[in-house]
């Protein structure tokens, strides 16, 4: 027997009104829009020869499709633990064929309240919270269909990946098992509703949840489960987050450097900047990164890479300087060809002056190619700091 329809509008009522009426121990029957002896009435009819024993559903065998619904208020991420705390509520929304009425009979009466132990209720449990059965005090009817909330307070362990720090990511998950799956089913798909986003997140976020069906668990007996997948992401940590400016400082240097002569006396320095950014980021970066695992953060891979960057710079600098500082410097003979083509590029780019001899002219040249390169290979490389 169908019942009303529900939609997100119907849901997010629904859940505000088990929410605020979760601490009341017995449920009021009266409403400011209905005569309270319709309600009561109503609740006589619905109840007085209901059996919680016989399920939702009038025909012997059906299986109930159980729907869940999180309203998450808060979560806490603990990174020592490597653990998920989610608080909120869970929704649980079911059709049930016996609890279904005519509302004309009851002056448009649409709702009431029961309390939980007086009608069907499924029976959840977390395999990762074994000693917590999801239950509540009190139901939500709406023409058949039931709204039964609950208060969640669930952990959920995590693993964490660190390799693509700063964007640390944590996949958490939470093994949901139905105890009587007789006459329910979980459906395979959840909704999530955000309500307050705080906590100790401590710059984590929620990125996605996911929800997939598991085979049956042949040792356990259970043959109805679902497993919930929470994706966490965080972008920069906070207390790492000072770490990225010198990775990025590079090739702002090397870049400053292109428009250096290779004798200039500011060349050598800037490139001795360059070898203490490295020294920082080799020494000091790493005492702030804790690496969990066998992959190293993606900021240790770069400053590897950049060192390597920066080695290439400096061997690059000492040659361009050695074949400048040589009297007549003369290049071998099968490379004219190549030299004479070098030489009209670069009297076209006026490096480093017509009246220079074509050796030099070709050094000054090789010498800004290999800044150019260097220039866009940190450029590369900083694309691993990217999500």
């Amino acid at each position: 027997m169908a019942g009303l329809p529900c939609g997100p509008h119907c849901l997010w009522g629904a859940a505000l009104l088990l929410a605020a009426t979760a601490s009341v121990a017995r449920v009021t029957c009266g409403t400011e829009h209905h005569d309270i002896m319709h309600l009561q009435r109503l609740r006589k009819n619905l109840l007085c020869l209901y059996d919680r024993d016989a399920g939702p559903s009038v025909s012997p065998g059906n299986r109930t499709n159980v729907r869940y619904i999180f309203l998450r208020t808060r979560f806490d991420v603990d990174e020592a633990a490597n653990a998920l705390v989610l608080f909120g509520y869970i929704m649980f929304v079911w059709k049930d064929e016996w609890l279904h009425w005519d509302p004309q009979k009851y002056r448009n009466v649409s709702r009431v309240y029961v309390e939980a132990d007086e009608i069907w209720t499924p029976t959840i449990a977390t395999v990762e919270n074994p000693t917590k059965v999801l239950g509540a005090g009190q139901a939500l009817i709406m023409n058949g269909t039931v709204f039964w909330t609950m208060h969640a307070p669930l952990r959920a362990p995590c693993i964490h990946d660190p390799s693509s720090w700063p964007h640390d990511k944590m996949v958490c998950t939470i093994t949901m098992v139905n105890l009587n799956p007789a006459v329910s089913m979980l459906e395979p798909r959840a909704t999530q509703l955000n309500n307050v986003k705080w906590g100790n997140n401590q710059g984590w976020s929620m990125d996605k949840l996911r929800v997939k069906r598991m085979p049956k668990f042949a040792p356990m007996g259970f043959n109805d489960s679902v497993v919930l997948t929470f994706t966490m992401l965080r972008h920069v940590a906070k207390q790492e987050s000072t770490t990225v400016w010198p990775v990025a400082l590079q090739p702002v240097l090397l870049a400053a450097s292109i428009g250096l002569p290779a004798d200039s006396p500011h060349r050598p320095l800037l490139l001795c900047t360059l070898v203490l950014v490295q020294v920082l980021l080799s020494v000091v970066v790493p005492m702030g990164i804790v690496v969990v695992g066998d992959v190293a953060p993606r900021v240790v891979l770069l400053m590897r890479d950049l060192l390597v960057v920066t080695a290439v710079a400096v061997l690059e600098w000492t040659w361009a300087r050695w074949m400048l500082s040589r009297p007549e410097p003369q290049p071998p003979s099968p490379s004219n060809a190549l030299l004479d083509l070098a030489d009209k590029l670069a009297v076209v780019l006026v490096l480093p002056g017509p009246g220079a001899p074509k050796a030099a002219r070709t050094v000054v040249l090789v010498d800004r190619a290999f800044d150019v390169l260097l220039v866009v290979v940190c450029a590369v490389l900083l694309g691993r700091l990217l999500p």
